[in-house]
């Protein structure tokens, strides 16, 4: 496990290939406590946090099903919001949700609105997705 998590950690696009990700996370979802690379896939969304590359995708769907999702997902979002990370916390919002995480859903969008690592573009998509708030 610790390798795995390592290999995900180092991880970088400018010296690696995404199916070099993909690999590590299918090695990682294949382990007996796959959740406990939480943390360590939701960095890697931080780290592209303005990309939506099909890997990417597959961290997020890895991730929704892993105990503490939710918690761990704002976490994520008030270190480095990212596209795939507002997108989950959107489809979260979509149920009717008025809290994830232990956080108010109205709070942490505003937080999120406001977050000074927030790209015009993540603005935008919680002013536009985010259709009650």
């Amino acid at each position: 496990m610790r390798d795995i998590l390592s290999k995900i950690d180092s991880f970088n696009i400018e010296e690696n290939s995404w199916n070099e990700l993909d690999i590590h996370i299918t090695d990682l979802m294949n382990t007996e406590n796959s959740e406990k690379g939480i943390v360590n896939l939701f960095k890697i969304l931080e780290r592209y946090h303005d990309r939506d590359d099909h890997v990417l995708w597959e961290i997020g769907h890895a991730t929704e099903d892993m105990k503490g999702f939710e918690y761990e997902l704002v976490n994520s979002l008030k270190r480095q919001p990212s596209d795939i990370g507002i997108m989950l916390l959107n489809m979260i919002y979509n149920t009717g949700a008025k809290e994830i995480g232990g956080e108010n859903m109205d709070a942490l969008l505003a937080h999120l609105k406001n977050h000074p690592k927030s790209s015009s573009s993540m603005v935008s998509y919680i002013t536009e997705a985010f259709e009650e708030w």
